[in-house]
């Protein structure tokens, strides 16, 4: 046998290799002929959208062929309904068939949402292609669109209870014989809801994630946090900790740079500004120190607290959003914040008074109160309390230029007094006017609610033009007997006021009450959005039943809005019977109406 050549490999190999290759080649073409001659294959992609919050928002799916067709192609569509339901999160098609002419390889189909402000899960639809007719062949049938929510919603109040006409507690808000417990806040709202009543994330329709010292995503159960998302607000939250700077002990002086003109900063200013020392030893690392508000979160921004540095003080509306009402002392959700302190605002209210204060959470109460701000270094009587920094939303008040409606519009129409340097809570520009041709509705843009703008009983008053609500009135003596019943039935009245009107109004709980509140002003309410009345009541009803805060549940109490202050506070549900009984606590009836 002869030897092989040095560097080759025997014969035998070579033709080995070469049969390989040739049949390597070979099938390469075939699989190119292939392609060229098989037909036009059509797909199909999922897609995410957002859902927005009206106005022209569409799903639009992508079809596309992978080749252009020789001839012209027509496919049947159908929308398959999922989590989201065909007329109330996305329209149905106007034509269940599409073209593709010889030559075209992709086509759009828009699919119309119905957007609306409601904070909702996410929802998904399919669009479903058959009946492919041509020369093409389908390689995908089916695309899901995920309805992405983007809302930021009001966090209801975690009252999943009612009190019924027998003064008795119905802890599964189930009687439905009583159209006083139908239109209890029970019945309304994310808590009322069971996809969002799991407490997987946060009890009774509040959505919470822990964040760690990075702002990433943490386990429910995660056992050390430094932050908590809400999901339902967009806000972030700050979490007290044990020791150092953001000490759950550390108490601090209500101060904003941007009120010095109505707080003598000279005074404050006295042993309170922090040196920039070292965290640990300065002022506001130190609880044998005064720190200001606004220091503090100057400290914490530099800490970059979980990768953010916008921290700040919360308005009273967002510090309120935390507040779950269903125990005797509302407070935060010990899971996610285990650290429940009494905490400033930067809100400042006129509260009724001549002079503004700042508004506060006190934790023994769960309640808002109002604390003056003058400090006095000499006399060392510095009003400290707890903060639990937010970030996220607006962080500024709107400008109260706009609250000057401050005399009386007639002799029997009181006046509504602001201080306009505090800044607005409630400006006319969050609120959306002349609802469905309506100037007597305003919708809130902030939670997507609908408001009567005067109470139930007088009569809205257009004095000028649509579009000029500086004269607008409610007109007539509002009948507080239509509303409010002596004895036992006044809050069952209000509850039944709301039921006989129908078309979808109702009372409103206790949160959504506050959300309208202008804490700029004494009563607490912007006149441009909610005119001028002719008896201000002390209360406001709401929908929301409490309890006294004593571990028997001895007695019942319902929950109100004092609008002359703007806070909450709690009366009894049924007024004391017999000889020498205090009259039963008169309020008003203002409607509200969920999101169209």
């Amino acid at each position: 046998m002869t030897s092989a050549t040095a560097g080759h490999p025997p014969l035998f190999q070579q033709t080995a290799l070469a049969l390989v290759l040739a049949a390597t080649l070979s099938g390469c073409g075939s699989d190119d002929d292939s392609n060229n001659s098989r037909a036009p294959q059509l797909s199909i992609a999922d897609i995410e959208v957002p859902e927005g919050s009206g106005g022209n928002s569409e799903a639009i799916f992508t079809l596309t062929l992978d080749k252009p067709a020789s001839s012209d192609i027509r496919i049947d569509l159908a929308l398959n309904a999922g989590t989201a339901v065909a007329g109330e999160d996305y329209q149905p098609l106007a034509n269940n068939q599409l073209l593709f002419a010889a030559g075209e390889q992709q086509q759009q189909l828009r699919v119309g949402l119905v957007a609306d402000y409601r904070y909702e899960l996410d929802e998904q639809f399919s669009l479903v292609l058959s009946n492919l007719r041509g020369d093409a062949s389908l390689l995908r049938s089916r695309a899901t669109a995920t309805i992405i929510n983007d809302d930021q919603g009001l966090n209801d109040s975690g009252v999943t209870f009612a009190a019924n006409k027998t003064d008795t507690k119905d802890d599964h808000c189930s009687d439905t014989s009583d159209n006083v417990v139908a239109q209890q806040d029970c019945r309304h709202g994310l808590d009322s809801q069971q996809a969002f009543n799991d407490n997987a994330n946060g009890a009774a329709g509040f959505n919470f994630t822990k964040l760690d010292a990075e702002g990433k995503d943490l386990a429910a159960d995660a056992g050390s946090w430094h932050c908590v998302r809400d999901n339902v607000t967009g806000l972030v939250w700050e979490v007290k900790s044990g020791t150092g700077l953001r000490a759950k002990e550390h108490t601090y002086l209500s101060y904003q740079q941007r009120f010095a003109e109505t707080e003598t900063p000279n005074d404050i200013a006295a042993g309170i500004a922090d040196n920039g020392a070292d965290q640990g030893s300065d002022n506001c690392g130190n609880a044998d120190k005064i720190c200001t508000t606004e220091q503090f979160a100057a400290d914490v921004n530099q800490q970059a607290l979980c990768g953010f540095n916008d921290w700040r003080v919360p308005r009273v509306n967002e510090l309120e959003s935390l507040l779950n009402y269903a125990s005797g002392v509302p407070a935060v959700n010990g899971d996610y914040f285990p650290h429940n302190i009494s905490a400033w605002t930067d809100t400042p209210s006129r509260g009724g008074a001549s002079t503004a204060a700042t508004l506060y959470l006190n934790a023994q109460t769960g309640l808002f109160a109002l604390q003056a701000k003058d400090y006095d270094p000499a006399a060392d009587n510095a009003p400290q309390i707890g903060t639990r920094l937010v970030r996220g939303g607006k962080a500024t008040l709107a400008s109260g230029a706009e609250l000057t409606r401050n005399v009386s519009q007639s002799a029997t129409t009181p006046a509504i007094s602001c201080e306009p340097n505090l800044g607005a809570t409630t400006p006319a520009a969050d609120f959306e006017f002349n609802i469905d041709g309506n100037p007597a509705l305003v919708r809130h843009k902030a939670t997507g609610l609908t408001w009567q703008r005067c109470p139930e009983g007088s009569v809205f008053n257009d004095a000028g033009t649509t579009t000029d609500y500086s004269d607008d009135l409610c007109d007539g003596t509002v009948n507080f007997g239509q509303m409010i019943v002596d004895g036992s039935a006044s809050w069952d009245e209000a509850l039944t006021v709301a039921e006989n009107k129908g078309d979808g109004w109702r009372l409103p709980n206790i949160r959504e009450l506050q959300s309208i509140t202008e804490h700029a002003c004494t009563p607490a309410q912007n006149a441009l959005v909610f005119p001028p009345y002719v008896a201000y009541a002390t209360h406001t009803w709401s929908s929301t039943p409490a309890l006294d805060g004593n571990a028997n549940l001895t007695e019942w109490y319902f929950t109100e809005t004092q609008f002359q202050r703007g806070l909450a506070s709690r009366k009894a549900k049924t007024g004391p019977a017999g000889a020498g009984a205090p009259a039963a606590v008169q309020g008003l009836v203002r409607l509200v109406r969920d999101h169209d």
